[in-house]
C-alpha cells in the first residue's frame, strides 16, 4: 500500500481549465472518501485505491490518495476528479458532486494539475501462496 498526500485534484479560483469550464466553489459537494480508478474505468480491474478529499488552505480540492493493487513503477499519471454535474449555466459548473479520482496517462483539462508520481509496489515472490497449497480461510 503506498499513499500520497497532499494532491492538487481541483483548481476553485474561478479560472477557466483548457475546456472553458469553471467550477463554483459554493456548489462543490465531495463525499470524504472516494474511489480511485484507472482512467475513471469501471470495474473491480481498474480500481486502484481510495482517497481522502480535503478543501486546501488555498481552497482548491486536494486528496490523500492510497493504491492498494500492485503494480509496476515507478509511473507518472495525472489526477482528476470525476462526478455529476448537477447544473451549468454557460461554461461555469455551478453545482456538482464529486465521487471519484481518476488518475490519467494524459494532462487534467485544468493544465496547471501537476503529474504525480506513483512507486511501485509488488508482492514478493516468497510472499505468495505456493499453488496447490492450503490457504488458511479466517
Amino acid at each position: 500500500m503506498r499513499t500520497i498526500n497532499e494532491v492538487l485534484v481541483l483548481i476553485l479560483d474561478g479560472v477557466p481549465d483548457s475546456q472553458g469550464e469553471v467550477f463554483d466553489k459554493a456548489g462543490l459537494e465531495f463525499r470524504n472518501y472516494v474511489w480511485v480508478t484507472d482512467e475513471f474505468k469501471q470495474g473491480i480491474r481498474n480500481l486502484l485505491g481510495t482517497a481522502f478529499l480535503y478543501l486546501g488552505k488555498d481552497g482548491n480540492l486536494y486528496a490523500d490518495i492510497t493504491i492498494e493493487r500492485d503494480s509496476y513503477g515507478p509511473v507518472t499519471v495525472f489526477p482528476g476528479v470525476g462526478g455529476v454535474v448537477k447544473e451549468r449555466v454557460g461554461n461555469v459548473i455551478k453545482r456538482t458532486e464529486i465521487f471519484e479520482i481518476g488518475l490519467h496517462a494524459g494532462p487534467n483539462a485544468d493544465l496547471r494539475i501537476p503529474q504525480i508520481t506513483v512507486p511501485a509496489l509488488l508482492i514478493a515472490e516468497n510472499d505468495a501462496p505456493t499453488p496447490g497449497a492450503d490457504v488458511a480461510q479466517g
